[in-house]
């Protein structure tokens, strides 16, 4: 049960990700990176922990206003991660 919220706000991030481009959604960009970042610190053991660390630190920001073409590769690694998290 717990893997698929953890699905879920992964694809949540990654669709807020999305919307950053067009300033919407700071403030749940800011809850979910906070997200991302205390996850991927919690599960430190592997390599996409240090991936969730840098998905989280774009979403940051782009929440201030950084928006760079390597911010899609986070948003595809955020969505297949959640998809991922709720077929298994």
């Amino acid at each position: 049960m717990l893997v698929k919220i953890f699905g879920l706000l992964d694809i949540a991030a990654a669709v807020i990700l999305l919307l950053l481009k067009w300033d919407i959604g700071h403030i749940a960009g800011i809850v979910l990176a906070v997200y991302v970042i205390g996850k991927a610190v919690y599960y430190m053991a592997d390599v996409a922990s240090i991936v969730d660390v840098a998905a989280g630190i774009f979403l940051i920001l782009a929440v201030i206003g950084f928006y760079h073409i390597i911010t899609y590769l986070f948003v595809l690694w955020l969505a297949q991660k959640g998809v991922s998290s709720l077929l298994a």
